[in-house]
């Protein structure tokens, strides 16, 4: 009797593992993952306007932020002023194109636009930072955005 216990009790626990196994893989593979959803990217996911707009914004600053050596609080809190300019009109850009529909074609047509901001947050940059520490935020800069683009080529293929 005993030992048909310990048999029953062995069944039910390896029995609630395969549910639990089962469970979390169907929960894997939801909507937005893997193959997307209907209006979704192939490869998974909806196009997020927002986070390729914001992502120059959130590079620069961590670039002058963590990378820099010998930048100030000072010229930090000031810098951080001209990055929050940015930031909010990159989402309003990104607000109002998600909300017009759009996709790659449209984030290719504001691209002008968030170079635009992005020439406008350097110039005033240049009167917060000194000369060689503007040198080496652009160098920063340059040298990641060529990773993440090598990054997004591999991913492409």
């Amino acid at each position: 009797m005993k030992r048909g216990i310990i048999i029953l009790g062995i069944c039910i626990a390896v029995a609630v593992l395969i549910m639990f196994g089962i469970q979390r893989s169907t929960q894997a593979q939801g909507p937005g993952r893997m193959g997307g959803e209907a209006g979704g990217r192939p490869g998974g996911g909806q196009f997020n306007a927002s986070a390729r707009l914001l992502g120059s914004v959130q590079t620069s600053w961590a670039g002058l932020s963590f990378e820099l050596e010998g930048v100030d609080d000072t010229k930090l809190s000031k810098a951080r002023k001209v990055y929050m300019e940015e930031w909010k009109a990159l989402k309003k850009m990104a607000k109002d194109m998600e909300e017009a529909g759009g996709g790659m074609g449209s984030m290719q047509a504001i691209r002008g636009e968030s170079d635009k901001l992005k020439a406008k947050r350097d110039e005033k940059l240049k009167d917060i930072l000194s000369s060689e520490e503007m040198a080496a935020l652009d160098k920063w800069e340059k040298a990641n955005q060529r990773q993440t683009g090598n990054r997004r080529q591999r991913q492409q293929r």
